[in-house]
């Protein structure tokens, strides 16, 4: 019973951060060809990836950043910051922000 409380907010804890990741979609071979044509050489496999990573790492801590409404438009730079914080290497980093980037296509 003592450990009841402990056990009951990590559990919501848990569950708020999977629904704050749950609302990012899955990539489709469109978003590749779009990045494609504006010169990033992404794959399909990169954009899942990065969706993975914004997912298990980024969301551990707090919600995503929406890039797709356009209503944070520094986060490039968040990203730059977070990146180092949260322990990704340059080719993750860079996935998450292709990935990003097929969000605000839609």
């Amino acid at each position: 019973m003592k450990y009841l409380p402990i056990v009951l907010g990590a559990s919501i804890a848990v569950g708020l951060l999977a629904c704050a990741a749950a609302n990012l979609r899955e990539p489709s071979i469109a978003d590749v060809q779009v990045l494609q044509a504006r010169g990033e050489p992404a794959t399909l496999s990169d954009l899942q990836e990065g969706k993975f990573i914004l997912e298990h790492s980024c969301s551990r801590c707090h919600s995503s950043p929406d890039a797709g409404d356009g209503a944070d438009s520094d986060w490039p730079n968040l990203l730059s910051r977070m990146s180092t914080k949260a322990g990704l290497d340059s080719v993750s980093t860079w996935r998450v922000k292709v990935y990003m980037a097929s969000l605000q296509q839609k």
